[in-house]
């Protein structure tokens, strides 16, 4: 998985997300990766093995959030963990796993562009 720092937060995003959607549409990574999410629903140690899965790909894209926000491409207020949902939310529920659209780069643009376009703001309760 990249870890692209190129200094700009939309070309960091986009190509941390470019490559995750060309990495599960390459063989044989889709069918295995979706036959370990179907399998982890009814096996919990494939399940923790999700878990540590996923929550690697979301730690390299907070992170690369944290880093903008950092040089101020992000106001201090954003919320990292919000937009890391809506990010992973789309490839995860409905691309991946559903199929009714494509991960292609062109989505990757408008997916970038979506979610810092609109920054989600943190709850105001502190969380």
């Amino acid at each position: 998985m990249p870890d692209p720092d190129t200094g700009s937060l939309r070309e960091d995003v986009r190509s941390l997300v470019a490559a995750t959607f060309a990495a599960a549409q390459s063989t044989p990574t889709t069918p295995a990766l979706q036959a370990l999410v179907r399998e982890a629903a009814r096996d919990s140690h494939l399940a923790d093995l999700m878990r540590a899965f996923t929550a690697a790909r979301r730690t390299a894209l907070r992170e690369i959030l944290a880093r903008g926000r950092q040089r101020g491409e992000l106001p201090d207020h954003a919320d990292l963990d919000l937009i890391t949902d809506q990010i992973y939310g789309l490839f995860w529920g409905y691309r991946f796993l559903l199929g009714h659209a494509p991960l292609d780069p062109e989505t990757a643009d408008r997916l970038t562009d979506s979610v810092l376009q609109g920054r989600p703001n943190r709850p105001t309760d502190g969380r």
